[in-house]
């Protein structure tokens, strides 16, 4: 009966070791790992001028691409291009639903319909790429941190 004490003290004590090493290493390589993690923050960009919008290009699932466009059943799935705009946004402009604008960046210009949405940030814009009619990428240059349109009417 003594050898049996013996052994279950011996077997908890090696046990007791093990999991405190193993719970230094462990909280060694969380501390080490999170001094060498760095956060970087996104730059602050003013925008240009008051009657600025800032332009957010997004996909959708069914675009313009080979794969969508070749498909009969699904490339009547794509819809159609509009720049879509908050109403406080729209308003002052006197824009409604499937007008025409002129959009503009220092990068370049195109037309597209206009599409009021709530749900989409006062002082923003947004895009679809790969869509057929009007596309983005004239307006967007790769090095710039935002890009800045203006919308005007016609």
């Amino acid at each position: 009966m003594g050898r049996t004490r013996g052994k279950h003290r011996d077997l908890c004590r090696r046990w007791s070791r093990r999991t405190r090493r193993h719970s230094e290493r462990r909280w060694n390589r969380d501390h080490r790992r999170a001094a060498t993690t760095a956060t970087v923050e996104a730059p602050h960009v003013s925008p240009t001028s008051a009657y600025s919008l800032r332009l957010v290009v997004n996909r959708k699932l069914y675009d313009a691409g080979a794969s969508i466009s070749r498909c009969d059943s699904s490339s009547a799935l794509a819809p159609a291009q509009a720049l879509r705009l908050s109403p406080a946004d729209a308003s002052p402009l006197g824009l409604k639903d499937l007008d025409r604008v002129s959009v503009t960046s220092p990068n370049g210009s195109l037309s597209a319909r206009v599409a009021l949405d709530s749900s989409v940030p006062k002082g923003t814009a947004v895009l679809v790429h790969n869509l057929a009619e009007a596309d983005p990428g004239a307006l967007v240059a790769s090095d710039d941190a935002v890009c800045e349109i203006r919308v005007e009417v016609g």
